[in-house]
């Protein structure tokens, strides 16, 4: 069903995980979706760091979270195939790479970050993508999006 909205494949990590910074789990669950689970879990992805609901701070606030996904995003290759660039997921993760712009109310990261960031993931998902044989174009029928709004 092409205009069907298919639900997120939610992935915790524990704050153990990021305080070790050990990436071991989350890399070896995305390895398992391939091959089978491919074309059901691509863009489908979404990050959940548990263990912080006492500490007031947004996570791309927290030091030792954003050092974990950095590590994470120089070592894995294949972020932008299972997540979707047009998601809330995809902001997301660029504050947990780089620094946090507050304007207004609202929280992004400069253009020229977002241009790094672009820039890398695609290079990544193009390797990635050769690597095991996978399409780099995007699903005709990936899950719902929702706009993003880049200040320059």
């Amino acid at each position: 069903m092409p205009n069907e909205i298919k639900q997120p494949v939610v992935i915790q990590i524990s704050k153990e995980e990021v305080l070790n910074c050990n990436i071991d789990r989350l890399v070896a669950i995305l390895d398992s979706f391939v091959p089978d689970l491919c074309d059901r879990n691509r863009n489908r992805v979404k990050f959940e760091v548990t263990g912080y609901m006492n500490d007031s701070r947004e996570l791309y606030d927290i030091s030792e979270v954003k050092k974990y996904f950095r590590h994470f995003f120089d070592n894995y290759h294949g972020l932008f195939y299972w997540i979707n660039v047009n998601s809330y997921m995809f902001v997301w993760m660029g504050l947990m790479l780089f620094t946090p712009i507050r304007v207004g109310g609202k929280v992004t990261i400069s253009p020229e970050e977002l241009q790094e960031f672009l820039s890398a993931g695609f290079k990544k998902l193009n390797v990635y993508c050769k690597e095991n044989g996978l399409s780099n174009e995007p699903l005709a029928c990936s899950p719902k999006t929702v706009p993003i709004k880049v200040r320059v």
